[in-house]
């Protein structure tokens, strides 16, 4: 099963996450992988795969969306665990397909499922002072919790493109990037999102905050600077 995200805790401790529910961990660094049972069925196999005749959601190729019929299948069994961050306090969070979400207050030895006000996928998650946690995915949904996903606020974003990857900067800002080379930015937590546009124009994975306005971003077309 692909992997999708990875996060040390420290030099010796790491969680790996990935599709089909798939969540391994390491306590020599990464020299061995332990598979770990986040939904709490009582054994330690991974999920298996589905075969070549289940119907998988499709992604349209220009926004990058699941049409509504895929949105209103049923919870997903076995989701793909996208992203994982940590909070300020050391509590860690997952975020899911359909709006699954993972959560765990002792580094990760035991994991509670919960449901996001979203029912659509959130492809990426970014850890705050206390327990915030900030989520972000599919048409642009982007919610915020201060409770480790107990309460939720929406964050209003100004665009439908789905949003692939995110990060905070040592200043308090927030940046996220997307689909046809969405950016929205804000200063700090209780700044609203303003939108800019990469000039390729494609679509945006990663983005690593350098100084105030100042970006490394990832995308279909490599590695660039930007400054909107």
């Amino acid at each position: 099963a692909p992997l999708l995200d990875v996060m040390f805790l420290d030099k010796d401790h790491a969680l790996a996450v990935g599709a089909y529910a798939t969540l391994l961990r390491s306590d020599d660094g990464g020299e061995n992988w332990q598979y770990v049972d986040v939904l709490g069925r009582g054994d330690t196999s991974p999920a298996p795969e589905p075969s070549d005749d289940d119907n998988a959601p499709a992604l349209d190729d220009e926004s990058w969306n699941f049409d509504s019929a895929d949105l209103d299948l049923d919870e997903e069994t076995d989701p793909h665990l996208n992203a994982i961050a940590r909070t300020g306090n050391g509590n860690l969070f997952v975020v899911a397909e359909r709006g699954a979400a993972f959560r765990s207050t002792d580094n990760g030895a035991s994991w509670q499922r919960i449901q996001l006000p979203y029912e659509g996928s959130m492809f990426g998650v970014i850890g705050g002072a206390g327990d915030r946690v900030l989520c972000f995915g599919l048409r642009g949904n982007v919610y915020e919790s201060n409770d480790l996903g107990s309460t939720w606020d929406k964050r209003e974003t100004g665009t439908e493109l789905s949003l692939m990857g995110g990060a905070a900067g040592a200043d308090g800002a927030t940046v996220l990037v997307g689909g046809n080379g969405v950016v929205l930015a804000r200063g700090s937590d209780s700044d609203a999102f303003a939108a800019t546009t990469h000039p390729a124009g494609t679509v945006l994975s990663s983005v690593l905050v350098l100084g105030a306005g100042e970006y490394t971003v990832v995308g279909e077309t490599g590695v660039s600077f930007y400054q909107p």
